[in-house]
């Protein structure tokens, strides 16, 4: 019988706008949290010592004794091992303990890992339909391919919020204190793991859920990063407030975002590294187009909240603008309308051709595939189904994934589905989850 119980999850992400500038703080993106969580369940025991973390989903266990030595021959997993040694740190100095005798249980929703091969291996076809029939948190996988939801920051995140609430160093109400403890923390860790202080909008989209995000200064935590720590170097860190800025904001009423894992696949750091050269190189062209895309950026999150306004505002007008735009492609819809909220879902649509629009710009002046021709060939496809407002490649783009925003409809979805499992020239295959909008949260472990 465990002492305690501590489960905490935190969501994946989508960077529906912001690539590219979120690595700098003048800009800012918006990152939508997704149904799609990871889930950290960590138990307490008086009659041990050692630590094991079962990851059944991988069917893959880590065991370390009191000074966090792992014990097994199993291949070590360095996120894991780092935020347990950083906590344990944190923990030490400030509240003088140590975390030992835990059994831990880490697994993930479907959506963050591909299931094509569970359902090829059925002679299932990948519809909405099959991959729901999919057990939950699936242990038959074969070859772990991501979808880059952000696997490795929702991990994070949950596992420090579980270790942290398990030794009372937050709350289960979760405050705005607890919440910012958790994401410095678990910003730290997640850059140290990986070697590099990154834009850090994940691992904010997993603690804080869906928001525009602006990034911190990447020398908060640089010392953390490359001189060995304490306890007492981390606790001056992450107790305080960091530069980074953080504006809620949420998918209108009756819209829906809609994702797509493309096998194919690009490698994000490169396609960044080369992005970043051509802007050294040529800053003035550069500053032309980020500038464009900063004012579509901008205008799309101004778009969002300003039809959540309108929603709260007049409900009946708002419906039925819904009503009559479900009905139609958007190429049929109108400015001409005297509805004021038809007008603002014509804005929305066209903000999301102009970001696609700079994005496609960028790829051809820096020569790195932000959005393959492959993919505007099946985004403009998809941007033909009734119902459909827009849509793009998330993130630093390249061939991974799409994301389609849509009126809430059966017959909308019915078609993007038919579309994508038609679709020949890419292999696509949707994932179940749509926005989120929560950030991390306690659970009840089963």
């Amino acid at each position: 019988m465990a002492d305690r119980v501590a489960a905490i999850s935190a969501p994946g992400k989508v960077l529906m706008a912001g690539g590219y500038l979120i690595l700098d703080s003048q800009y800012s993106g918006v990152v939508l949290s997704t149904e799609a969580r990871f889930y950290s369940h960590v138990e307490r025991h008086s009659s041990c010592d050692d630590i094991k973390v079962h990851s059944p989903q991988f069917r893959s266990e880590w065991i370390y004794d009191c000074n966090l030595q792992q014990t097994n021959a199993a291949q070590s997993n360095d996120f894991v091992h780092l935020a347990l040694e950083e906590v344990n740190k944190y923990l030490q100095y400030k509240l003088s303990t140590s975390i030992k005798g835990l059994r831990i249980s880490i697994g993930a929703d479907n959506d963050f890992y591909s299931q094509r091969g569970y359902l090829e291996k059925r002679n299932l076809e990948a519809t909405y339909e099959n991959l729901k029939k999919v057990p939950k948190i699936n242990k038959d996988l074969e070859n772990i391919n991501k979808t880059g939801l952000g696997s490795s920051a929702a991990l994070i995140t949950s596992l420090v919020g579980s270790l942290l609430l398990s030794y009372d160093a937050i709350t289960r109400e979760l405050t705005s204190s607890d919440l910012q403890l958790v994401h410095n923390l678990a910003q730290y860790i997640h850059c140290k793991a990986q070697g590099k202080v990154g834009s850090g909008f994940d691992v904010s989209a997993a603690v804080y859920g869906s928001q525009i995000y602006s990034r911190f200064s990447p020398a908060v935590i640089k010392d953390l990063i490359d001189q060995p720590t304490s306890g007492e170097s981390i606790d001056a860190v992450v107790n305080k407030k960091w530069d980074s800025s953080v504006h809620k904001i949420r998918l209108p009423h009756g819209v829906v975002m809609h994702l797509a894992d493309i096998e194919h696949g690009s490698h994000t750091p490169s396609l960044v590294k080369k992005v970043n050269e051509w802007r050294s190189n040529n800053s003035e062209q550069a500053q032309e187009i980020y500038s464009s895309l900063d004012y579509s950026n901008k205008k799309l999150a101004e778009l969002l909240a300003a039809l959540d306004v309108s929603y709260n505002s007049d409900k009946d007008n708002y419906l039925h603008a819904l009503d009559h735009l479900s009905n139609k492609i958007p190429s049929e819809w109108s400015t001409d309308s005297n509805n004021a909220v038809v007008k603002q879902f014509v804005e929305l649509k066209s903000t999301l051709s102009s970001i696609r629009a700079s994005f496609r710009n960028l790829s051809v002046n820096a020569g790195v595939p932000i959005e393959p021709e492959e993919q505007t060939r099946l985004l403009d496809a998809c941007s033909s189904i009734q119902g459909v407002i827009g849509g793009g490649v998330p993130g630093a783009g390249g061939y991974d994934a799409i994301y389609l925003l849509a009126i809430q409809s059966t017959v909308t979805a019915t078609e993007i589905e038919r579309q994508w499992l038609a679709w020949e020239e890419l292999s696509v295959s949707p994932l179940v989850c749509s926005e989120g909008f929560a950030g991390i949260e306690c659970y009840e472990f089963k």
